[in-house]
């Protein structure tokens, strides 16, 4: 017989529903795993809480839908606190696990988080002498200073760290850029 998995879904029920794990499963599918499976006329994140064989000629499931991610969401143990705190709160434990997934994680429309990124600010061309730089940065003390902690920091660094550690804007960097350095 087939097997199922038990899902837990983030509604205030007390119950966890069955699904089948559909011809896109993969091998093994261990609890804390998250899924996206249709419920009603939508589509819910749901966490797997348990595998059960299927009962002969009682009903057909619906199939999941997805498998956002390649290795559990809920780690083991944070899966048994969420299970004490629904026992001990009586909270329903879809609402429970819901509650510990960060909220990226916890759309069904957009199940895999978008991935962060970051502006990075590289020193271009080097300026060796001093002349060269009193030069360059002549009414431009900001630039000089934003450069010289670039140079310091291996010639690259965050545009959000060096505008806060230094306390200037992101113009006095954008501008180092169109002027090539």
């Amino acid at each position: 017989m087939p097997r199922l998995l038990d899902v837990a879904l983030p509604l205030p029920l007390f119950r966890t529903f069955s699904y089948a794990p559909g011809d896109h499963a993969p091998a093994d599918v261990p609890n804390g795993t998250r899924v996206i499976v249709p419920f009603r006329n939508r589509r819910e994140v749901g966490i797997v809480v348990g595998t059960r064989e299927e009962e002969e000629g009682k009903r057909s499931y619906k199939d999941v839908l997805s498998y956002p991610d390649d290795e559990p969401a809920v780690r083991p143990a944070l899966l048994d606190a969420c299970q004490w705190m629904a026992r001990h709160y009586v909270a329903p434990l879809g609402v429970a696990l819901r509650s510990a997934l960060p909220v990226l994680l916890t759309s069904a429309a957009a199940p895999a988080p978008p991935g962060k990124r970051q502006r990075v600010v590289v020193i271009d061309r080097l300026l060796d002498s001093l002349m060269a730089r009193d030069e360059a940065f002549k009414r431009a003390p900001k630039q000089r200073l934003v450069y010289e902690f670039l140079e310091q920091s291996g010639g690259r660094a965050a545009v959000a760290l060096v505008t806060e550690a230094l306390g200037v804007t992101a113009g006095v960097v954008a501008t180092l850029a169109k002027r090539g350095l």
